[in-house]
């Protein structure tokens, strides 16, 4: 099946450096893999939340990889709202005939209130749109990112939900 993809970007102050190449990189990387057939948007949040590419066909790669390096860092880390966006992003092309996930690319250090993002991740999970935690930098806060993806499954404390670091972008 198609996929109905959205990207949850943390640029905050505390992905400056090599965890914002990282992240970059990475998403390039995910771009190059999707068919003209999948959907993609992408939000990005810091202190504000930003739709870098609102929900439509990814067909012109180069544009894409375009936007995304224009991501820069900066501000605190409004996860919550950022969580948010990418929902109701993903929401509008959800559907049995695509595959929809919400990839939460993010160092974990949230500043706004955990149980906000938490009240997201279990929307998302009422919704039906798993979100999958990826970890940027040696100190990700994995325990929370993977709160996030359990919820988003309707798993709290399973451990089941997925999530994993990303310790090089290839």
């Amino acid at each position: 099946l198609p996929l109905n993809l959205t990207l949850v970007l943390d640029c905050s102050g505390s992905m400056a450096g090599t965890k914002l190449r990282n992240l970059k990189e990475a998403v390039k990387r995910m771009i190059d893999q999707l068919d003209p057939t999948d959907v993609i948007s992408i939000v990005t949040f810091e202190t504000k939340t930003k739709v870098l590419f609102p929900a439509q066909l990814a067909s012109d790669k180069t544009m894409l990889k375009k936007l995304v390096n224009g991501i820069r860092d900066g501000g605190g880390t409004n996860m919550a709202r950022g969580l948010l966006e990418g929902l109701n992003q993903a929401q509008k092309n959800l559907g049995s005939d695509r595959v929809s996930r919400v990839v939460l690319l993010t160092d974990g250090e949230a500043t706004d209130k955990e149980a906000d993002s938490r009240d997201q991740a279990e929307k998302a999970g009422i919704a039906g749109i798993p979100i999958v935690g990826l970890g940027i930098g040696k100190n990700w806060n994995e325990d929370f990112v993977l709160d996030l993806a359990d919820l988003s499954i309707q798993a709290e404390g399973s451990k089941t939900g997925r999530v994993d670091y990303i310790q090089h972008p290839n």
